[in-house]
């Protein structure tokens, strides 16, 4: 007895599998499309945040300086030296030390001292072996 054999699948079939893959492939396109439109809100968010943060610390720190430097207004010195009884006078010349060398280098040096500091170490080394 022969078998029936399958009809080849009609042109409409194609057609229409054709249309359901070029619109699942249509469709993920467009996904991918709005998760990155997203993804990229989301960065632009996180970046105007980290701006504001950025000024706000440049703020108080320019706000830290201003107050550092009215502390340390001669002026404001004296007043306050009279006002609590401190009794403290202005430095004499053999009490000021200048220093002509940059800050860095002078600190780095001081920080790798004990790192170029010449040290002994001892060895020793067999003369001879015994077989």
């Amino acid at each position: 007895m022969k078998r029936p054999t399958k009809k080849a699948a009609s042109p409409v079939n194609r057609l229409l599998l054709a249309t359901i893959l070029l619109l699942a492939f249509a469709g993920s396109i467009g996904l991918g499309t709005v998760w990155l439109r997203h993804e990229i809100s989301d960065v632009a968010e996180s970046n105007k945040q980290m701006q504001q943060r950025i000024v706000e610390v440049q703020r108080r720190t320019a706000a830290t300086n201003a107050e550092i430097a009215a502390a340390l207004n001669p002026e404001v010195l004296l007043t306050q030296n009279s006002a609590l009884r401190l009794g403290l006078g202005m430095p004499r010349d053999y009490q000021i030390v200048s220093v002509a060398e940059p800050v860095e280098v002078r600190l780095a040096a001081k920080r790798n001292a004990d790192r170029f500091a010449p040290t002994l170490v001892s060895t020793s080394f067999p003369l001879a072996t015994t077989r």
